[in-house]
């Protein structure tokens, strides 16, 4: 600093500044401008020079202690919950900021790919330097939008077909007349690097796909009526789908939701092929029940995968045969995979008439100890008078696999009040009219809201499962208590009758308290072992 080097020839100054400031004697403009440049280069030195001191400063921090691969990681569960964003004049960066706080987090970030590869909106070119940034890694592109929006991230991904790993686009506000599609050339040439697939009211051609790399396929369309049959000549054939399947063998979850055209003269079962998936596992299809059969009679997948169906809700005419037929093939399903010597089925039936939302017959099996269901059924009705009116439900219920039950639920949830009268009759009524048999069934579990179902299935319990060792009950709300007594009466019978009954579990809300009593009075000597279990909900 103490040097006098002048700056007349374009030199970097040495001279501290208060010294060179006393001694200019610039006369000319000229002079003046060489000067100048000297300034700036001491000023260039100067702030390189700082920023060396600054990194000294921070590889001396404590957090600078940190390895690598942890501060990685660390941005990356960042950029999970940080996401960057942009909305009208306002954004932000997100977890982006990282790298403006020091340059070795800079560094790290600008050297992992995959935390770039994560489509996300930014203004100006900043969608593409992120798309750049994630050089080879599969990029992420998961966006939900509007008409528009989904179409501006098509634009913004056209030519990185190749690059892409993931494609979640969702419109959430669909347009009747208005539906993007996906350029042929975008998706063929993501074949090779494309593993999940999630479309929701956007098309695609699928004549001449080979999608070989997916690993999970999910497609959601709305209904598609009359009013929207042009909507509809979009969607493919049973036989496209089907021949699209056949080259999917990685495919793990499988998930269609109206996404095939529906059955007509020129779309019919006969022609489709035969698709084999042996690596799925889950699987999942809402349509109507004539389609949804010839899909399942189409495919065939392990006999541990979890298939759920859920039909389009039920109207006025209720497809006995095709239901009758569909639950015969859920049921050979769950056969296969069971040894029919050792029954380990565990068997869950539900009607829901929850207030505010459509009345449903729900059906779950699933092996014993699992998690995974075998399968999951879902029979959405109109009205709550359908469920009534359905004559045939008892026979479409004796179709389940009760051969090799061990454990069944029966479950009858109502949230409004206005059903109440007529809940009770249908539950009565339906357990007058099944002739089950379940004499393997050793544990059984109830819901209800009102006893007189409850009295029906305790009346059956000896007759119906004589091997029944357990039995869980839960009960919520309950007003009537001589109707508890009367259920607590049947209960006692049943056990003189010889029901080998060992176990009760009662379930109940916080408020029953003199359920419990009335419970401890009577059975206390009866049943070997009580246990309560307060309800919070």
């Amino acid at each position: 600093m103490d040097s006098n080097t002048t700056a007349e020839d374009g030199q970097v100054i040495r001279q501290s500044p208060d010294r060179y400031l006393a001694g200019l004697n610039a006369a000319t403009i000229p002079q003046g401008r060489l000067q100048l440049s000297g300034i700036g280069l001491r000023i260039a030195e100067l702030h390189d020079e700082l920023l060396a001191w600054y990194r000294c400063h921070n590889a001396m921090l404590p957090v600078a202690f940190l390895p690598p691969e942890v501060l990685t990681y660390i941005f990356t569960c960042l950029a999970l919950v940080d996401i960057p964003y942009t909305r009208y004049s306002r954004g932000s960066l997100g977890w982006i900021q990282v790298t403006h706080v020091c340059h070795r987090w800079r560094t790290l970030a600008l050297q992992s790919p995959s935390l770039w590869a994560d489509f996300t909106f930014l203004k100006g070119n900043g969608t593409e330097t992120m798309m750049e940034r994630a050089r080879q890694v599969p990029l992420r592109v998961k966006m939900e939008s509007t008409y528009d929006g989904i179409s501006r991230v098509l634009h913004c991904i056209r030519g990185r077909g190749s690059q892409l790993g993931l494609l979640d686009l969702r419109i959430n506000t669909p347009h009747r007349h208005e539906a993007p599609a996906l350029e042929d050339s975008l998706i063929l040439s993501a074949c090779p690097s494309l593993r999940h697939l999630s479309l929701k009211e956007i098309f695609l051609t699928w004549e001449g796909l080979r999608l070989s790399t997916l690993v999970s396929l999910k497609l959601t369309y709305y209904w598609v009526d009359d009013t929207g049959a042009d909507r509809g000549r979009r969607l493919p054939t049973l036989t496209t789908f089907v021949s699209a399947l056949r080259e999917m063998q990685n495919l793990q979850y499988l998930a269609l939701h109206q996404a095939i055209r529906p059955l007509d003269a020129e779309n019919t079962a006969d022609l489709a092929p035969y698709a084999v998936l042996p690596h799925l596992s889950k699987l999942s299809i809402r349509f109507e029940v004539p389609l949804m059969l010839a899909l399942l009679q189409h495919i065939d997948v392990p006999l541990e995968a979890e298939i759920r169906v859920e039909v389009r809700p039920l109207l006025y005419e209720i497809p006995r045969h095709d239901i009758g037929l569909l639950l015969d093939l859920l049921r050979a399903h769950v056969i296969a995979g069971q040894p029919l010597s050792i029954p380990s089925i565990h068997l869950r039936i539900e009607l829901n008439m929850g207030h505010g939302r459509l009345p449903q017959v729900s059906v779950t099996a699933r092996p014993l100890g699992s998690l995974d269901a075998a399968f999951i059924a879902v029979f959405p009705f109109q009205s709550s008078y359908q469920i009534r009116d359905f004559i045939h439900l008892p026979e479409l219920i004796c179709k389940l696999p009760f051969a090799i039950c061990c454990s069944v639920e029966l479950h009858a949830v109502y949230t409004s009040s206005d059903y109440d009268s007529y809940n009770v009759r249908q539950w009565t009524s339906l357990l007058k009219n099944v002739d089950l048999q379940l004499p393997d069934v050793h544990t059984l579990t109830i819901s209800v809201n009102h006893p007189p179902p409850l009295i029906s299935l305790l009346e059956c319990c000896p007759k119906v499962m004589p091997e029944l060792e357990s039995l869980v009950i839960h009960l919520y709300r309950i007003r009537k208590y001589e109707n508890i007594q009367a259920a607590v009466e049947v209960l006692s019978s049943c056990i003189s009758r010889g029901l080998p009954l060992k176990t009760l579990e009662l379930h109940v809300h916080e408020s029953d308290g003199a359920v419990i009593k009335l419970m401890q009075q009577h059975l206390k000597n009866t049943v070997p072992e009580i246990r309560y279990v307060k309800d919070l909900t």
